[in-house]
């Protein structure tokens, strides 16, 4: 044949004749048979459109509700230019300077520390700039009944002001005080009436108002709760104004404000500085001082750091935008090795994902290439290059490689539209946007996808043998040797063999089809091995997903103890004032929920008092840590594990899970509310404490004997007159919040002093994600004090919420769009093989018998080797999140088994349903269908 070139233009490469002519029929032949196949061609889009979409969806859902500097620039009201927080953090004498980000930091206040004052501030500020300061309250409780005259303000305790109240008549919320500038600054708009002008006004927010019920013109009265200890980001103000109280007369009303804005509740008011204002300046050690800013220049970021070394923290829209760059920053420390660790966890996902899609999508493009063979042949025979057959596929992969990813990104676009008012009803916060460089990159990514997916059907087509594609024969092995390697390197093929062999030598004339049906997939690898791989990888993406997800969940429980078992809660308070009154509050709660059928009863908890001695439990000998040191987890939640220290944020640290303020690691409950917790070992755990023993959640606070050596700490002191007492029967209960639990009795006889902090209720069922919604509406509706604490069951996904569905869901119908895309390809051959199955007598049902036989086949040889290498890359990711200590203690691998069980069955019942209504049973003699080839 001539290679005579073809006259071209200047600087363009001549391409023989033959070629040219070659390659436009190839392209008309590959469009033709993309609307011909028009559902193969759809479902191979999908197959790319899918994960697309929920790239996009994931990255918005990371990015709900908004960024640190987002969140920061909302905290600086409108008008002002920074916000300072002068802290009790110590100053440049005393301590290292604080070292914030731009968009803010935490620190710890120190009781005896005074914070910057005005006059060491301004110095530090533009010229221009205007300080105006407020005072933040701590939680207080408010109400309409008592009587209280605005203006008047009383030093009483909070318990005797609400006595006699009902729970209802009691809300909380948060007051700031500032001059008339000030509130001008610091309000939202408002909805009626104006801001105060008077000492004895008050402006409440819509929430406020709601709670109270108090509107414009009626009087309501605040009361400051006893202090208990902790310290907000405003140190010990509620020290400096506990057991005091003040009414107001409500002047207007405003919106809500945003949560970001440093209010730290809906629930707010605003008022001149006449109350909170003298007594923080009386006592000001401890307590923190905070600034507006105003004026015409910004506070850079220079500035913000000038401040830091006073112990101020600084806020600015001049230090936020533009954001200072890396340089500019405080150094940061870096973990080279937690870094190593990451970056391969990184990869070894990407990798992981890449491979399972590119697995996923590949069948669409080889057993494609397998249909047009004989074309192939025929154009490849006429002078077409091999190689550039091989170019036409691997072309035609990436183009709808950005087909699928233009149809995916659309896909995502429209349900992030959707789902935004779904997920901000559902979680008070806003759907993330979809960064811009988002859809450019997956475009490019499923391009790169695509063409590499159709890189087998391309080396195919470019050593296809043109006489044996025209003649319909089967590709030439290149040896048989080779073929068995191939099958031992190949999980899917050596499974298909395995599979086959075993069902062959099956005896019984009822399993003659079956085993027909297992040596026909067997024999026709070229078929069958592209659908089983995406079974494989479906199967081998949700065996990983499986592991991770249920293992992550599994470490969060044992890092975090609880009070109650999952489907338990618990019920407390707010703002602590007594227990009498406590009680009295909760009492209310409780009953309203058993007259609503929520809670069929409640036991009590109290926990020991700070004051005075507390109580721990002895370690075993040869168990104990540093100060700054705690038990490694597996020892200290598995008895007999070997024993080692670790630094104290690594180790076993509980913490205290039920939401009281004034609770902590010690737990006085009667054996009744222990088997009331619902946790596994509960009722042996009530046995032990109607003994008098004492019950541990730590395994080596437990000796050897079953006893547990408890001893009353000095801690006021220094351990100055600590009290060693006798041995007590133990237990050790896993999970459980109490780091020492006894009973009332003991604790009587202990001396040891105790506060109420709420109870255990007991339900008529697990509570699940919407009977806990249910639980806190009706709490929250008998008065905002009550501060419920739940822990609902898993869902049907086996994990604790939607999180974990989404993705089982999303590699799921990844797999049903794969097993019946490979059932619509193989209906070519399939039908050839009824037709003549058919011609012979086959009944429709031997012939229904046959293909689901087949898809069976498919079916075992995707997911058992999908279920042996999941496992074993789960277990491998597994065993590095271990060492890299980023994912908690990690003690078990615990897959979903409810999970991967669910979604594998449905993936099976699709690809059955799909053999059995695409792939028909071919009708006789005139009816029967005919092959396109």
């Amino acid at each position: 044949m001539s290679t005579e070139a073809v006259t071209a233009p200047l600087g363009t490469p001549a391409v023989p004749r033959p070629l040219r002519g070659a390659l436009r029929p190839m392209l008309r032949l590959a469009l033709r048979d993309a609307r011909v196949n028009l559902l193969r061609t759809l479902l191979a889009v999908a197959i790319i459109a899918a994960p697309v979409a929920g790239a996009l969806l994931g990255m918005a859902f990371l990015a709900s509700g908004s960024t640190s500097v987002e969140r920061a620039l909302v905290s600086i009201p409108e008008g002002a230019e920074a916000r300072i927080t002068a802290t009790a953090a110590g100053d440049a004498g005393e301590s290292a300077p604080l070292q914030q980000l731009p968009e803010g930091t935490l620190w710890n206040d120190d009781a005896e520390v005074t914070p910057a004052a005005p006059e060491q501030l301004m110095p530090l500020l533009p010229r221009s700039a205007v300080l105006h300061e407020h005072w933040n309250s701590p939680e207080l409780i408010a109400t309409t009944a008592i009587d209280l005259a605005p203006g008047q303000e009383a030093q009483a305790s909070a318990d005797l002001s609400v006595q006699g109240l009902d729970a209802s008549q009691l809300s909380v919320l948060q007051l700031q005080e500032g001059d008339a500038a000030t509130l001008d600054l610091l309000t939202p708009p408002l909805t009626a009436g104006r801001v105060p002008a008077a000492p004895q006004e008050i402006l409440l927010s819509r929430t406020a108002s709601a709670q109270t019920g108090a509107g414009i013109g009626e009087s309501v009265q605040l009361i400051a709760p006893p202090d208990t200890g902790w310290m907000s980001n405003d140190g010990r103000v509620q020290a400096v104004v506990e057991d005091s109280a003040r009414g107001y007369v409500v002047v207007g009303i405003t919106e809500d404000p945003d949560e970001r804005a440093g209010t730290g509740s809906t629930a707010a008011a605003w008022a001149l500085p006449e109350w909170l204002a003298p007594r923080i300046a009386a006592d000001q050690a401890g307590v923190d001082r905070h600034f507006l800013v105003t004026g015409e220049e910004p506070v850079t970021w220079e500035q913000v750091k000038a401040m830091n070394a006073l112990g101020v923290v600084t806020v600015s829209r001049g230090a936020l935008d533009p954001y200072p760059s890396r340089a500019d920053l405080y150094p940061e420390s870096i973990d080279l090795e937690r870094l190593v660790m990451t970056a391969i966890l990184g990869i070894l996902a990407v990798l992981l994902s890449g491979g399972a899609l590119i697995l996923l999508i590949t069948p669409a493009f080889t057993m494609g290439a397998q249909r047009l063979r004989r074309s192939i042949g025929a154009a490849a025979a006429q002078g077409a290059d091999p190689r550039a057959l091989g170019a036409l596929f691997v072309l035609q992969g990436a183009v709808l490689g950005i087909i699928g990813a233009g149809i995916g990104i659309l896909t995502g676009v429209v349900l992030r539209m959707l789902l935004a008012p779904w997920h901000l009803s559902l979680t008070g916060t806003e759907l993330g946007a979809i960064p811009w460089w988002a859809p450019l990159l997956l475009l490019a990514a499923a391009a790169l996808l695509g063409a590499t997916a159709t890189a087998p059907a391309a080396i195919s087509a470019a050593r296809s043998d043109p006489v044996d594609a025209i003649a319909g024969r089967p590709a030439r092995a290149e040896s048989t040797q080779h073929t068995w390697l191939r099958d031992a390197i190949l999980l899917v093929p050596a499974c298909l063999r395995i599979v086959s062999l075993l069902v062959v030598r099956l005896p019984g004339r009822a399993l003659a089809v079956p085993r027909a049906a297992t040596r026909d997939a067997a024999r026709s690898r070229a078929r069958t091995a592209p659908a089983a791989a995406g079974i494989f990888a479906s199967t081998l993406l949700l065996t990983v997903l499986a592991i991770h997800l249920g293992t992550i969940d599994t470490s969060t429980r044992d890092e975090v103890p609880a009070p109650v078992a999952p489907g338990g809660a618990v019920m407390s308070i707010r703002t602590p004032i007594s227990d009498t009154a406590d009680q009295a509050i909760i009492a209310s709660v409780v009953a309203h929920l058993e007259d609503e059928a929520i809670a069929t009863g409640s036991a009590p908890v109290y926990s020991a008092a700070w004051e005075g001695f507390m109580l721990e439990a002895l370690p075993q000998p040869g168990m104990t840590c540093d100060l700054n040191e705690a038990p490694n987890f597996r020892a200290a939640l598995e008895p007999g594990a070997p024993f080692y220290c670790e630094p104290f944020p690594h180790g076993f640290r509980p913490g205290v899970g039920f939401p009281s303020w004034i609770g902590n690691q010690i737990y006085v409950i009667t054996p009744e509310a222990m088997r009331a917790t619902g946790l596994p070992g509960a009722d042996e755990a009530a046995a032990v404490l109607s003994r008098g023993g004492a019950v541990v959640n730590d395994a080596t606070r437990l000796q050897t004997d079953g006893t547990v050596d408890l001893q009353l700490s000095d801690w006021e002191n220094d351990g100055a007159a600590d009290h060693r007492l006798p041995p007590r029967p133990g237990y050790f209960l896993r999970g459980f919040d109490g780091y020492v639990t006894i009973t009332p009795e003991t604790a009587a006889e202990l001396g040891i002093q105790t506060l109420y902090i709420g109870e255990i209720l007991t339900l008529p069922a697990p509570l699940t994600a919407a009977s806990e919604e249910e639980l806190r509406d009706a709490a929250a509706a008998v008065t905002p004090l009550a501060s419920p604490g739940t822990w609902p069951v898993s869902t049907i996904f086996g994990g604790p919420g939607p999180g974990f569905a989404i993705p089982f869901a999303l590699v799921t119908a990844l797999g049903m769009l794969t097993a019946v895309l490979t059932v619509l390809l193989g209906r070519q051959e399939a039908r050839r093989e009824m037709e003549t199955m058919a011609a012979v007598g086959a009944s429709p049902g031997r012939l229904r018998t046959w293909g689901l036989a087949q898809q069976a086949v498919i079916l075992l040889s995707g997911s058992v080797p999908g279920l042996i290498l999941g496992g074993a890359a789960g277990w491998g990711l597994m065993l590095l999140l271990r060492a890299s200590g980023d994912a908690g203690p990690i003690l078990a691998i615990t897959p979903l088994w409810s999970a991967l069980a669910l979604c594998l069955g449905i993936l099976a019942l699709t690809a059955l349903a799909a053999s059995l209504l695409l792939v028909r049973p071919a009708g006789r003699g005139q009816n029967a269908p005919r092959s396109r080839d």
